[in-house]
């Protein structure tokens, strides 16, 4: 991986970009199937700029949260309660109940 970050920075770099590495972060999708076969602990750091890039268990990129197992459970979690919320923020007796698979907290 630290290979394909050096030609990520490069490229960034002949672009005329910068790359923050203070707010890069890393995240390994693989189904659940297939991280039985290894730990994040085994994962080599990813090193850019000779700053290391914290591997993620979960990152929200434009509004979608994506779980490294590739499960929807998180971002349909967090529409749910953004939904309740609007439903039943004006403070009044909310009398809409918002299903998120589990209970609202």
């Amino acid at each position: 991986m630290n290979e394909d970050a050096v030609i990520i920075k490069d490229w960034a770099d002949r672009n005329g970009l910068m790359l923050n590495t203070a707010k890069t972060k890393a995240i390994l999708f693989a189904s659940s199937q297939h991280r039985r076969f290894f730990n994040d602990a085994d994962i080599p750091p990813l090193i850019v700029d000779n700053t290391i890039i914290p591997l993620e268990d979960k990152e929200c990129n434009l509004g979608v949260t994506m779980s490294k197992d590739l499960s929807w459970a998180l971002h349909v979690r967090g529409v749910c309660l953004r939904a309740h919320g609007a439903l039943c923020g004006t403070g009044q007796a909310c009398l809409v109940r918002v299903t998120c698979g589990g209970s609202l907290r």
